[in-house]
């Protein structure tokens, strides 16, 4: 690699790094930010948590069903677990610490994350 190659991919880094930070601060520091509200905007988006933290405390992984959404029915969401996965990763870092309700604003702060940071270093070495 020649000296203005490392020079630039140095840079770009330095330039992903930047935006992923900018982006968390922003997120973190926005009023309706679930660390600052204390709560999701968005109702699937506590559907998509509960669903996680039923799994996490040991709910099936074929078993779909959300017995608290409609307790006589048993309603089945007909969502992916494997959208839970990396979630269910970061919460299961998280739990011992913040609990499950912590680590799944943990978990909705870090992963989206996580995928800019993949999104940004990608289109930067485009």
């Amino acid at each position: 690699m020649t000296r203005p190659q490392s020079l630039h991919n140095k840079l770009q880094t330095k330039i992903t790094l930047w935006l992923v930070i900018w982006v968390a601060v922003s997120y973190f520091i926005n009023p309706s930010s679930p660390f600052l509200s204390g709560h999701f905007n968005d109702p699937d988006d506590y559907m998509r948590m509960t669903q996680v933290i039923n799994w996490l405390k040991g709910q099936s992984w074929y078993d779909l069903s959300q017995p608290r959404l409609s307790p006589d029915d048993h309603f089945v969401l007909a969502w992916s677990r494997i959208v839970d996965i990396p979630l269910a990763a970061i919460m299961k870092l998280f739990v011992p610490v913040m609990g499950y309700e912590g680590a799944a604003y943990m978990a909705a702060f870090l992963w989206p994350l996580v995928l800019l940071t993949l999104l940004a270093h990608t289109l930067v070495q485009l």
